[in-house]
């Protein structure tokens, strides 16, 4: 623990026999009937280990790569276990380098005791905001040491939590370190309990792999576009990790725009949109892939990008990964899940924050018709991704000061 005694925290006796009480129909939840997920929720079957890394799905797993890999410059001689509520986050973590995965213990003392003995863990590093207390509790009972990286609050969520912060905050003071996301972030971790000295601003670990991807030359660009069943020439402008309610802005994009605009739309779930209206697919002016794991290969095709989950109220998606592939970005006023990146890229100039239509008419039309300044903007989104690296050589220093490993 964070340098605290080891000692029990009493969770409410309601909390804890409400979730006793879902337990049958909860545990399941989202898992898609996987056997090994279910009793891994249950903390039975948990690899053992010495460190135990855990993100909610797949966008807190994509910050665990970098992670793994200082972790392992810096104490080989750990055994690493990673979880995940969902499967794609398993999956995700399965590719990010030697881990055994699992999933997390469903949230009850008797399911986190069975998990954080069987696994044999000393140290727990959560993600972003995985703050579930009885997995809390039981750690500390076991004399586990509990951090968080890439902490971070939101702007939605941070209200709720500042409500609850009394019930929280036996919890969170003994967390031996937090490395947040932002200063805001931090500021806010403080005031929900965690001792200043134990909170510094590290960036993002996801931004890691991002900052080290490279543009794509002109010949890779039009053997990418060959790869989609793309037209080679003309500008094509990525609509990546789309959510519901977004199409209304390429609708309105789609009336004002001249046709030389090409769009190459890559949603978020393509499972959703197989059954929905999807504009300007049915002449051409919008090509719409409903398919996972290509929007890296959409960005490598594409000449800008508008950045899914920013125009309506998501929080925002990962806009580090086209940037570093050279793609200037078009912003929505949704950008809490990435306010430091958000703010960096405007403010060099990689990014335009858009808040109506029109001007998120008058950004593209602008990158469609100055290609010096669609060029400048790509330079300035790249120097501001390669900027944003390192966070996870920050993290672990951190962790290293706090005492994590003594």
């Amino acid at each position: 623990m964070s340098g605290d005694a080891q000692a029990t925290v009493r969770l409410p006796l309601w909390y804890g026999a409400l979730t006793t009480l879902l337990e049958p129909f909860a545990v399941g939840w989202g898992q898609g009937g996987d056997t090994a997920a279910l009793r891994a929720r249950r903390g039975f079957d948990v690899p053992p280990g010495d460190a135990w890394i855990h993100g909610a799905s797949v966008g807190e797993a994509a910050g665990v790569g970098p992670l793994v890999q200082a972790w392992r410059t810096h104490h080989p001689e750990d055994r690493l276990i990673a979880s995940a509520l969902t499967p794609g986050g398993r999956e995700a973590l399965r590719r990010s380098g030697d881990l055994a995965v699992t999933a997390p213990p469903y949230e009850t003392l008797a399911a986190a005791r069975r998990a954080l003995s069987a696994s044999g863990v000393r140290r727990l590093l959560l993600l972003e905001t995985e703050i579930w207390p009885a997995w809390l509790a039981a750690a500390y009972e076991a004399g586990v040491r509990v951090a968080v990286a890439n902490a971070r609050l939101s702007d939605r969520g941070w209200p709720r939590y500042r409500r609850w912060r009394a019930a929280l905050a036996p919890l969170v003071s003994r967390l031996t370190a937090v490395a947040a996301q932002s200063e805001t972030d931090a500021a806010r971790w403080r005031e929900l309990g965690v001792a200043s000295e134990r909170v510094v601003v590290t960036g993002n670990t996801k931004y890691e792999s991002a900052a080290s991807l490279m543009p794509a030359s002109a010949a890779e660009r039009a053997e990418a576009r060959r790869r989609l069943g793309l037209e080679e020439t003309g500008l094509w402008c990525v609509w990546g990790s789309l959510r519901p309610g977004e199409e209304r802005w390429i609708e309105e994009a789609l009336r004002t725009l001249p046709p030389h605009a090409r769009f190459l739309v890559v949603p978020r779930h393509p499972e959703l949109w197989r059954a929905r209206s999807r504009p300007g697919e049915a002449n051409g002016r919008a090509v719409w892939l409903l398919s996972l794991g290509v929007l890296r290969e959409a960005y490598r095709a594409g000449d800008f990008a508008v950045m899914g989950g920013t125009l309506e109220p998501y929080g925002g998606h990962n806009a580090v990964e086209p940037a570093a592939l050279g793609l200037p970005v078009v912003l929505g006023s949704s950008t809490a899940n990435l306010r430091e990146a958000a703010t960096a890229l405007v403010k060099a100039g990689g990014a335009i924050a858009v808040s109506s239509a029109a001007e998120m008419d008058h950004a593209i039309a602008r990158w469609c018709g100055d290609p010096d300044a669609r060029a400048q903007a790509a330079q300035a989104a790249r120097r501001v991704a390669i900027d944003l690296g390192g966070a996870a050589e920050r993290v672990l220093a951190h962790l290293e000061a706090r005492g994590f490993w003594a």
